[in-house]
């Protein structure tokens, strides 16, 4: 498996995890990348495109963890949030409606 590379506070479990949904994942999934910086985030997608060029585009949604409004937006618009923000002691709480 060739390394990732680096895309500034775009943190690392995160980008693992976004490699493998391209890498592993059916390649008609529909999903999204979400945080903060949107050139960040379309940099990450810019990154892994090459390694399933068969993948339906990737969304890119805006959404800082302070904002429980966009927080919120998000949420409704998907069945599935999974967080990958640290530290994690700080950033992790389980929700589930």
């Amino acid at each position: 498996m060739e390394p990732l590379k680096a895309v500034a506070d775009i943190g690392f479990t995160g980008r693992l995890a976004t490699r493998y949904v391209v890498e592993h994942c059916a390649t008609d999934l529909k999903w999204a990348v979400a945080g903060r910086s949107h050139a960040k985030l379309v940099a990450l997608v810019e990154e892994t495109k090459q390694l399933n060029v068969n993948r339906e585009p990737v969304d890119v949604v805006i959404a800082d963890s302070n904002d429980l409004e966009a927080l919120s937006l998000l949420a409704r618009a998907t069945n599935v949030v999974v967080s990958f923000a640290g530290p994690f002691a700080k950033y992790s709480l389980i929700i589930l409606y």
